[in-house]
C-alpha cells in the first residue's frame, strides 16, 4: 500500500510524503525508518485531569 502511494504521488507533483505514528512503538519506528522516512519533530503532550488541571490555590 505504501509504494503504491508513493507511486501515486510521483506523477502529480508531490514532493513529500508525511507520517504520524507513536514513537515508542518500536516496529513502526523501524518500518517507517527502514522505508525511508526520516525523523523531522518530536511531539510531546500532557493530558489535563479535569479535576485537578484548574484548581485554584
Amino acid at each position: 500500500m505504501l509504494n503504491t502511494a508513493l507511486e501515486w504521488g510521483c506523477p502529480v507533483d508531490y514532493n513529500e510524503c508525511v507520517v504520524d505514528f507513536e514513537s515508542a512503538n518500536i516496529e513502526a519506528t523501524r518500518f517507517w525508518q527502514g522505508a525511508g522516512f526520516r525523523l523531522v519533530i518530536y511531539s510531546l503532550s500532557r493530558r489535563l485531569d479535569d479535576r485537578i488541571a484548574w484548581a485554584k490555590d
